[in-house]
């Protein structure tokens, strides 16, 4: 492992020309920056005081204060960025999956997985994304060429406009004066809240519904011009599918933000635990030589007995490098800290989504049982009776682990789910 460490200001410019694997990049409160590559020669930095370039060839990890300006070229693979809340990153071409989190704002070109962008404090600009994209809690507007996957929209404090080759999902709360353009080749749904104020023009290859209280509605099956409220915003929703109008599941759903209430958070906390653990050591290191300096002088003093030069200095040399493999030592502890550290993070992330897919497969066996979507303990209105169907031999459940249950009774000890959803949760997960 290379490791590169320079002291910088709070705001560095920092720009990162080209990593080969994987990029992972957090932001700290302190004036330094911590760069780590998985092998010998791949790091090439240039410095020239608070700008820096960097180029791997293989994975690369940075730490950099929370202040500074980032720009990402090129990455071959996946890339994590997290906690820049100061200035807005830019991100030219992305390989694999990209994950932002407590990002100022952000500007990405192309991601050729995944994207998921979480907790912007501004605006948020995408080109085109090969795989799904979520955006989830941006206060500022969303823009979005191409998403050739799924679109989930949900807590967008401005405009939007942005296209999907598979289904939309959207649940905003429309602003006034603000305009909002979605297309989806698949299905649409708009998740409305009570208090909306907006004009939609929804146009559908399939069905329209609208399961909203409505101020004016005219149009026809296929195009429709819908009114709620006064009409303060004014949005354009097209869908290659359904397109679903409606106000249930609006608020937070406990089960498909699982992954956000915990795994996210979880992993965050676990990375900077593992940042603050390697910090301590290194301050302790240093603390440490410099002690050692200070005792070496103060001991080379009293070495009267020996009257060669040459031979006090190859004692001193020796303790030298005696201390200095303590220090090496410190700094491996600091770096199998900070991998443990995100270990657990990416474990406690893989059983969030595990928990999430299990829930998902739920939901579509309630929307075929029910013939809608949606969850029938969330507020829908009551269905007809439906005949009884001979019962069919079901597949043993799989059991609720331990974990899963250790992880609900956190969720609802922090606050962050109710002790009913936290039993609808588990039965959910046990009748899956």
């Amino acid at each position: 492992m290379e490791n590169f460490v320079v002291e910088t200001s709070l705001n560095p410019i920092v720009e990162i020309t080209d990593v080969g694997g994987d990029l992972r990049i957090t932001g700290w409160e302190q004036a330094q920056l911590v760069a780590e590559t998985d092998s010998e020669d791949s790091l090439h930095v240039d410095h020239d005081g608070d700008r820096l370039r960097l180029k791997s060839d293989s994975d690369l990890t940075i730490r950099l204060p929370q202040g500074a300006q980032v720009s990402v070229r090129t990455v071959g693979g996946d890339a994590v960025i997290r906690k820049l809340v100061a200035q807005k990153l830019a991100v030219g071409n992305v390989g694999g999956d990209l994950d932002l989190r407590e990002i100022a704002s952000a500007s990405i070109g192309v991601v050729g997985g995944d994207m998921k962008a979480k907790r912007l404090l501004g605006d948020l600009q995408v080109g085109n994304v090969g795989g799904d994209l979520e955006a989830l809690n941006v206060d500022g507007a969303v823009k979005s060429g191409n998403v050739g996957g799924d679109l989930g929209l949900k807590a967008i404090g401005g405009a939007i406009q942005a296209l999907a080759g598979g289904d939309v999902t959207l649940a905003v709360s429309f602003k006034p004066e603000q305009e909002y353009s979605l297309q989806a080749g698949g299905d649409l749904t708009c998740r409305v809240g009570p208090d909306a104020s907006v004009r939609l023009e929804l146009i559908a290859g399939g069905d329209i519904t609208v399961d909203v209280p409505v101020t004016q509605l005219a149009g026809n099956s296929a195009r429709k011009t819908v009114t709620l409220g006064t009409g303060a915003a004014a949005a354009n929703l097209r869908a290659g599918g359904d397109l679903h109008l409606t106000n249930a599941g609006f608020e937070a759903d406990s089960l498909g933000d699982f992954d956000e209430k915990f795994g996210a958070d979880f992993a965050a906390m676990a990375d900077d635990f593992g940042a603050q653990i390697g910090s301590q050591i290194e301050s302790q290191i240093s603390a440490h030589m410099a002690d050692f300096d200070k005792l070496m002088a103060e001991r080379m003093a009293g070495l009267n007995f020996v009257t060669d030069p040459a031979e006090a200095s190859k004692i001193a040399a020796t303790a030298r490098q005696a201390a200095e493999r303590a220090q090496r030592a410190g700094r491996q502890q600091a770096d199998a800290a900070r991998r443990r550290a995100e270990k657990q993070a990416e474990a406690a992330q893989r059983l969030a989504e595990s928990a999430q897919r299990r829930a998902e497969a739920i939901n579509r066996k309630v929307r075929e049982e029910h013939g809608r979507r949606g969850w029938p303990f969330r507020g829908d209105p009551p269905r007809p009776p439906v005949p009884p169907r001979p019962p069919t031999p079901a597949a043993p459940a799989e059991p609720v682990s331990d974990e899963e249950r250790m992880l609900i009774l956190r969720m609802v000890e922090q606050g962050k789910i109710s002790v009913a959803d936290a039993e609808k949760l588990l039965a959910a997960l046990e009748n899956k």
